[in-house]
């Protein structure tokens, strides 16, 4: 498993908008592609946003997380 990488900001933010992207989702009565691809967007940033993890943000070599938050993090 990768360190955390993620700070409280960033999740945060993903959260709102994981959670604002699901709402669209319900509101808006998609189907087909245009479905799948915001409810695969959404569930990861949700995903992020609780394991303070991105393997998008490893594999580009950016970290917004500071030593501190990182090591408080559960």
């Amino acid at each position: 498993m990768i360190e955390k990488n993620l700070g409280r900001v960033e999740r945060a933010l993903r959260l709102l908008v994981g959670l604002a992207l699901f709402l669209f989702i319900l509101l808006a009565e998609l189907s087909g592609a245009y479905l799948l691809v915001l409810t695969t967007i959404a569930i990861f940033l949700l995903a992020n946003a609780v394991t303070a993890r991105c393997y998008l943000w490893r594999w580009l070599g950016l970290n917004s997380c500071t030593n501190d938050e990182c090591s408080e993090l559960p």
